[in-house]
């Protein structure tokens, strides 16, 4: 008897069998074992042309670069939301979550958070369900609950499309389903409701 590992697709799942299999009779075959097959890393590989000469970065002037934020309501609290088209997923902080006292609930099948650059990603394994208040807007919303740098929470494609909210860079405005327009926060305006700890030395 020889053991050869095979790879399977059991209902959708990948899996790892080991079989026996006789020298003398080959079509009988044991099952010893049946494993998950965690998803193996995906490998990046890209090739740079080469550098022809150097370029000095621009300078972003007159809030060319400024990101359009507002605030929102979540269970009470005010949270400086980012408003983001490029974002597959509405999302919050865990310090928010807290300070807020946002039920989380951890989900049955973790997700990966997939950056802008290749390669960059991370896992969500926690989410909640809450009201989001914003101008015209008051409804219950998925969030998963994801390290946010700078912001409380990113309001990403999905809650922009069931809302019909559109981003007017040239006003710095948001804007529920043509009509109703909303200031974006200048820069240096909003602030997140949770800080930062210092710890000392």
């Amino acid at each position: 008897m020889s053991p050869t590992e095979m790879q399977d697709i059991l209902f959708g799942c990948a899996s790892t069998c080991t079989i026996s299999t006789c020298q003398t009779d080959r079509t009988r075959a044991a099952i010893r074992a049946i494993t998950d097959v965690e998803e193996p890393p995906r490998a990046y590989r890209y090739r740079m042309a080469k550098p022809i000469d150097t370029i000095t970065r621009p300078k972003r002037l007159d809030g060319e670069d400024l990101c359009l934020a507002a605030y929102v309501e979540m269970n009470g609290v005010r949270a400086y939301a980012l408003f983001d088209s490029g974002s597959t997923t509405d999302a919050v902080s865990p310090d928010f979550a807290r300070v807020a006292t946002l039920p989380v609930m951890k989900l049955d099948k973790p997700i990966t958070l997939q950056l802008g650059c290749s390669g960059s990603q991370s896992k969500i394994n926690f989410a909640t369900e809450t009201k989001i208040g914003f101008a015209s807007i008051s409804v219950d919303t998925y969030l998963d609950i994801a390290n946010l740098d700078k912001y409380d929470s990113i309001l990403g494609t999905p809650f922009l499309r069931k809302h019909g909210i559109s981003l007017d860079f040239e006003s710095q405005e948001i804007v529920i389903r043509g009509k109703l327009r909303i200031p974006a926060l200048l820069e240096g305006e909003g602030a997140s409701a949770t800080k930062p700890i210092r710890r000392g030395r």
